[in-house]
């Protein structure tokens, strides 16, 4: 049982010095900085955020926006004719 212990702590500090490594470089869990958008990122962003969820809240909410939670698609004629 003794060699057990022994060998399961041999692994553990095997496995440890491993990964310390890894997360030297990555600062430990420190928050990378996120890169800024490119034209194309900020372009679709801008579509998704003022033209289309804005009139199908559903789809908003099913893509993990969950502002649009609270709202469902209006389909009165006035509402379609925003849209269009």
């Amino acid at each position: 049982m003794r060699h057990l212990f022994r060998d399961f702590r041999l692994s553990f500090l095997i496995v440890a010095a491993m990964i310390s490594p890894g997360m030297a470089q990555t600062g430990q869990g420190a928050k990378a900085e996120p890169p800024a958008p490119s034209g194309w990122d900020r372009l679709v962003d801008q579509y998704f955020d003022d033209y289309y969820f804005p009139f199908h809240p559903t789809a908003g909410t099913s893509a993990g926006f969950h502002r649009y939670d609270m709202q469902l698609e209006d389909y009165s004629r006035a509402g379609v004719e925003a849209e269009v």
